[in-house]
């Protein structure tokens, strides 16, 4: 009888490891995968900014881009400045159980 209990108990010891690295896993999955979407972003909104040369066009496509981050991203907010004629630095940030940003340094 405590050969089973003994058993039983190691089996489940086992069961609950392999449970907790099935979770760790998912949750670095899902860590991956926001920050490839952000990645995504980031490249469609610097192709964005060197099709559209006005700043009113720039304007209006950019509130588009971020409700796409706000809708894609957990609390995903974008912004963007021009800091030189045809230099503009764009940055994308995200909270994923911690504060998480991805900035590029594009043409424009």
């Amino acid at each position: 009888m405590i050969e089973v209990l003994i058993s039983m108990g190691l089996t489940s010891f086992v069961l609950l490891a392999l449970l907790f690295y099935q979770i760790t896993a998912l949750k670095s999955i899902e860590s991956s995968n926001f920050k490839n979407i952000a990645i995504q972003q980031l490249i469609n909104f610097s192709e964005i900014l060197l099709i559209n040369k006005s700043h009113s066009a720039r304007n209006r496509i950019f509130l588009v881009w971020n409700k796409d981050n706000q809708h894609l991203l957990p609390e995903g907010e974008g912004n963007y400045t021009q800091t030189d004629d045809h230099l503009c630095t764009i940055k994308l940030s995200w909270f994923f159980k911690r504060q998480a940003s991805l900035v590029a340094h594009v043409l424009c």
